[in-house]
């Protein structure tokens, strides 16, 4: 345990193989290899690796069922390798066994992922319930929300996030959030002045030379969208200086980055 939480799979994979000699059906043995093996996929790409995890947590099942961590992180492995049904599959499986923070926390977010949005948003009600201020959660919940077209859930989540986040740097994606938010609710006048707030924020990040990747993106997005509320802003120049921009973050791989893109 303490080799893995130090970053070196290897030496405990080494130490986890002299455990086998000894009691090869160690389920807790088999539930940190699993995990070792998930650490070294994730360094290296291996899919060996991975299917090492997968047969580890499979074989923990068979000799203990009714144990959680098993399904749960077996879920995890899927949905590392992009089998997402398997992985709200064993997900369910999980919380069918204990249902909690944890195992509802992923299930949404594997449902969220999946484009079920519905299911996404009742498992993250249903997680909610067990830690109300959660702020991952919350987030999420107003996102889906949003997407579903409930606007004033997603408003009145989205406002609870603003009033709780201690990082008032990062408050220009809840400003952009809501500022969509009331766009859709016909409120075009908010939705200008917290857009116009969040560039505020964006635009002297940048002429430091202080923005990242994903600022640089949402700042161009948020540009995009105050376009569509006005067209009198899309000078020609303005035009050019956003597509440049744009062209400049075209290879970044970031999930993030190209959403906003």
């Amino acid at each position: 345990v303490l080799a893995r939480k130090a970053g070196d799979p290897e030496a405990a994979a080494q130490y986890l193989e002299q455990l086998f000699l000894i009691d090869p059906d160690n389920t807790a043995g088999l539930q940190l290899l699993a995990e070792v093996e998930v650490q070294r996929f994730r360094q290296t790409g291996d899919e060996q690796d991975i299917k090492s995890a997968e047969l580890a947590l499979i074989k923990a099942i068979d000799l203990d069922p009714q144990q959680w961590k098993f399904p749960f992180t077996l879920a995890r492995v899927y949905f590392f390798t992009g089998q997402v049904d398997k992985a709200i599959s064993w997900s369910q499986e999980a919380v069918h066994d204990w249902e909690g923070l944890e195992t509802l926390t992923n299930l949404g977010t594997y449902q969220f992922c999946h484009g079920d949005l519905a299911s996404a948003r009742n498992t993250y009600e249903s997680a909610l319930v067990f830690s109300p201020d959660h702020p991952v959660i919350t987030s999420n919940l107003a996102t889906l929300y949003y997407y579903l077209g409930q606007y004033e859930d997603a408003l009145n989540f989205y406002q609870q996030l603003e009033s709780k986040e201690p990082q008032k740097t990062e408050l220009y994606q809840y400003w952009v959030n809501e500022a969509d938010t009331f766009y859709h609710l016909d409120k075009i006048d908010k939705a200008r002045a917290l857009y116009l707030k969040s560039l505020d924020y964006l635009d002297s990040v940048l002429a430091k030379g202080e923005a990242n990747d994903m600022q640089k993106a949402v700042r161009i997005s948020v540009y995009v969208r105050l376009i569509k509320i006005d067209e009198t802003l899309a000078s020609p120049a303005l035009i050019a200086s956003l597509k440049k921009e744009a062209l400049e973050l075209e290879d970044n791989q970031d999930m993030l980055t190209r959403f906003h893109l």
